[in-house]
């Protein structure tokens, strides 16, 4: 019968460690999802005219496309023609390291972006053609973690916003967004980075 007591009250000492671990998990939980319902940001500057001279598009020839119509819409307009006068679906793009800065005016490292321009072709009637771009977008810092972002953005908006894709060293699994005013404008481009 001891032996019977023994057992039995060993048992429902783990029955209760069980339930308090899970206890403790479970808060642990709630506490992660608080955090990421709490969103902290930091603002990196680059100056716009820098940020255009580094910029370019490239154009490969085309061996065959699906249908007949034209792949290419006129942007002259854009960005005061610094970017080429017309978008064309296939084009790539990219800045070449640029530097950027925090609040405080310190360079932090470098910004470099590329991707590849998707026109959408069968706009409503009336309205221009939308131009969009799928785009890779990265901050890499002086001690040489990287944090990657990325969307599918339109060309001229002024503001985009992308999606935190994670990055390496304090990066590694980084959630969150991205959000670019005065992107491509010959004024200071605001990068307001929010980690969730």
């Amino acid at each position: 019968i001891k032996m019977n007591h023994l057992f039995a009250a060993a048992f429902l000492g783990l029955l209760f460690t069980q339930a308090a671990t899970a206890s403790e998990d479970d808060n642990i939980k709630n506490n992660v999802r608080m955090a990421r319902v709490k969103k902290s940001c930091i603002t990196y500057t680059i100056d716009g005219p820098l940020i255009l001279k580094n910029s370019a598009v490239f154009r490969s020839s085309r061996i065959d496309q699906i249908t007949s119509e034209t792949q290419c819409v006129n942007i002259a307009s854009f960005a005061g023609g610094a970017l080429g006068a017309s978008f064309c679906s296939g084009d790539t793009f990219s800045i070449g390291a640029t530097p950027f800065f925090d609040e405080d005016g310190n360079e932090m490292g470098y910004y470099t972006r590329s991707g590849m321009r998707v026109p959408l072709f069968d706009f409503p009637e009336g309205e221009g053609p939308i131009l969009v771009g799928n785009a890779f977008n990265a901050f890499v810092f002086n001690n040489g973690d990287q944090l990657h972002f990325q969307g599918v953005d339109q060309a001229g908006a002024p503001t985009l916003v992308t999606s935190i894709a994670g990055g390496t060293g304090d990066y590694i699994g980084a959630k969150g967004e991205v959000t670019i005013t005065s992107f491509l404008q010959p004024v200071d481009n605001l990068f307001e980075v929010c980690f969730v």
